[in-house]
């Protein structure tokens, strides 16, 4: 866990915008807004396509408990490769996780070229020879090709593994990407803690919202966020994105996001809250240029 503590971010889409176009959001019809209901006749009126959905919830009782069941028992393995995924260790930090996690799951030319954003997305592909580049400042196009370059190789030593028809050999190759996994995620949220931008981006954003910097700091609400990805066999599926996880996490099949979120929200959390009402949703919507 970092040593770092940062102040929670209010649930607010000024805010998220505000930290946003700082690090890399263009100034385009693509911004957060609130989700006020989960109703089909407000949904209806939610600008097209929404790229992510954002959720503030009460990480307490028996909904924490429900997740934490979720992971123990394996459900929600994701399976695909297309998704950008961070742990959290820094206490306080999910506000900019989770926008981390709905940006930098944009399509390619969503962010501004040459913004911290790419920078640091580009970087973390590259572990561990990116972390140094980032470090440096010598990031971008050197880092993505180290990244291109590292995945090319991992895939063929797959490939022969599998020639080899050894199931040995198969389980030693899949725990060496299994720990090289885990190690990854941790490098990628030691470069977050690194980042003194991305700090000082969360600072701003949580003393220009309107509600008030608590004197506690230890907060049991928490943000995840929601995108698309397809899964190994090319599905398109709903992923829950969550530093607190292990990895990102397979809710289902989706067709559309806003309203497969809204039913998920509603049977996964708010039904299992107990009666807690200290939810907010926020969406990632409009045309991206």
């Amino acid at each position: 866990m970092s040593q770092s503590k940062w102040v929670p971010l209010e649930a607010s889409p000024d805010v998220f915008n505000d930290w946003s176009r700082a690090l890399g959001l263009p100034n385009s019809p693509l911004s957060f807004q609130d989700l006020f209901s989960l109703d089909e006749e407000f949904l209806s009126f939610v600008p097209q396509p929404v790229k992510a959905v954002l959720l503030l919830f009460p990480s307490r009782g028996e909904l924490a408990a429900a997740r934490e069941k979720e992971e123990s028992d394996g459900e929600g393995k994701w399976d695909g490769k297309d998704v950008w995924w961070i742990k959290q260790t820094i206490p306080n930090a999910c506000g900019s996780i989770g926008l981390l996690h709905a940006l930098l799951n944009l399509p390619e030319g969503a962010l501004t070229p040459g913004s911290q954003l790419l920078k640091f997305k580009a970087a973390t592909e590259a572990l561990g020879r990116g972390y140094r580049l980032y470090r440096s400042g010598k990031a971008g196009a050197i880092a993505a090709r180290l990244a291109h370059l590292r995945a090319r190789a991992l895939r063929s030593l797959y490939r022969l593994y599998l020639a080899l028809d050894n199931p040995a050999h198969y389980q030693a190759m899949k725990h060496y990407e299994d720990r090289r996994r885990s190690r990854r995620a941790l490098d990628r949220a030691k470069l977050l803690d690194e980042a003194d931008f991305f700090e000082s981006a969360h600072t701003a954003a949580a003393q220009a919202g309107q509600s008030a910097v608590p004197d506690d700091l230890d907060v049991d609400t928490h943000f995840i966020a929601f995108v698309q990805a397809r899964n190994a066999k090319g599905e398109l599926r709903v992923v829950e994105l969550d530093g607190g996880r292990e990895g990102p996490f397979d809710r289902g099949p989706s067709k559309d996001l806003l309203r497969d979120v809204a039913k998920i929200v509603q049977d996964k959390y708010i039904a299992r809250a107990a009666g807690d009402i200290n939810f907010n949703m926020i969406v990632l919507a409009g045309e991206e240029e």
